[in-house]
């Protein structure tokens, strides 16, 4: 995938950040698990998905446990889970503890699991332009950006000018941003982008290229993306799916 085309989809919705409250540093740390069941296992897999949805909301756990299906890709069918942003403090005193956590999940879904990978990302609050809706759309386009080492100042420069010209443009919806802090490869950038059914995939009106144009000028905004592209290592794009039968959320969050 060209970094243009990549880039095209910051005109779609991003997905919902989550906050526990008034804190010392804005919740900013996500945990997120990519589950792959066994073949043959998905129906077991998911109804223990469920069951312990069931089980949080008897815990009257505060925290939403988000989970999505991967559609495309090597992943496919790889379930990917996720609660809210916190801060690291805030992951040493978690409203269930990760042993009564942990104890459920391989009750009701561990041997039906064939792996499990866990990664932590930190939002970039600078790289996004956030919505407002509580809980993630139908759909989310997931664009995985590697770096070039010793480049991610420059990328990550070039991204605020990119964010400043679709705020000031008001051109699509809105996005957030992610790095990846342990877990994977270094370096490494995730835009989450929502849609609400396919036909939102399609290109806006406008294109991203206009859109750079009109703010920086024709040959300006070519040279800013040939220096972008020059930052980028290798990019990739997935499609993923909201299941909120499979997820656990609140009341208040409905």
């Amino acid at each position: 995938m060209r970094l243009g085309k990549a880039l095209a989809v910051l005109a779609f919705a991003g997905a919902a950040v989550f906050t526990l409250g008034a804190q010392e540093r804005p919740a900013h740390i996500m945990g997120i698990e990519f589950q792959t069941p066994k073949n043959g296992m998905t129906k077991k897999y998911e109804e223990g998905r469920k069951e312990k949805a069931k089980w949080h909301r008897e815990k009257k756990d505060p925290r939403p446990l988000l989970v999505w299906e991967t559609m495309t890709g090597e992943n496919t069918g790889t379930y990917i889970v996720g609660q809210p942003a916190v801060t690291w403090k805030e992951m040493d005193n978690p409203p269930i503890s990760d042993d009564m956590d942990q104890d459920m999940w391989q009750r009701t879904m561990g041997e039906y699991t064939a792996s499990l990978v866990t990664h932590y990302y930190e939002y970039q609050p600078d790289l996004s332009w956030p919505g407002t809706d509580m809980l993630p759309a139908k759909f989310s386009e997931v664009v995985t950006f590697n770096v070039h080492q010793g480049k991610t100042d420059t990328f990550v420069a070039d991204l605020k000018k990119i964010t400043a010209a679709i705020s000031k443009a008001k051109w699509g919806s809105h996005y957030n941003v992610y790095s990846l802090s342990y877990g994977g490869k270094g370096n490494t950038f995730v835009l989450v982008v929502d849609h609400p059914n396919y036909a939102d995939f399609a290109e806006p009106a406008k294109s991203f290229n206009q859109l750079l144009a009109d703010a920086m000028g024709k040959d300006a905004a070519v040279a800013f993306m040939k220096g972008l592209d020059a930052t980028i290592d290798s990019t990739e794009a997935q499609i993923v799916k909201f299941r909120p039968d499979l997820s656990y959320i609140p009341d208040g969050m409905k």
